[in-house]
């Protein structure tokens, strides 16, 4: 069973090691939220390339995920599938939008916690930091 710490307010599962005379931290995170592909024209896809290149925590350098590296192939699929969408989606209406707005909003505040343990494992922001910024962005 992994000890327990307080991070910002909350105990966390978290493996504990020493390094270099120091006492490291790393925190046990989830990164369900953390798509390794681009979501262009309404799916999920590799580049058409299947590069991808890591993405890396700057605590560790453990690497987070490896995510899709996208070609200006892969950006002009996306920037014309975007045109399409625009035409039929232009027509809708405000009320349709709010809606839109309205459960991104909501998705965004069920999955705080993890969207902000990624921002920092991403960043290496301190965690409070991260909290803050993903209340802000919603």
């Amino acid at each position: 069973m992994l000890p327990l710490i307080r991070s910002t307010g909350f105990l966390v599962p978290a493996m504990v090691s020493r390094a270099s005379g120091t006492l490291a931290v790393r925190l046990q995170h989830n990164y369900a939220l953390a798509h390794e592909k681009a979501f262009i024209n309404g799916s999920w896809r590799q580049s058409k390339s299947g590069a991808t290149f890591p993405v890396f925590n700057p605590a560790n350098g453990e690497v987070i995920c490896n995510v899709t590296d996208c070609s200006s192939e892969d950006v002009e699929d996306a920037v014309q599938a975007a045109i399409v969408a625009f035409k039929t989606f232009k027509e809708t209406t405000a009320k349709e939008r709010s809606a839109m707005l309205l459960k991104f909003y909501e998705l965004q505040n069920k999955h705080a916690e993890d969207l902000a343990k990624l921002m920092t494992a991403e960043n290496g922001k301190p965690m409070v930091e991260s909290r803050s910024e993903v209340v802000y962005g919603a």
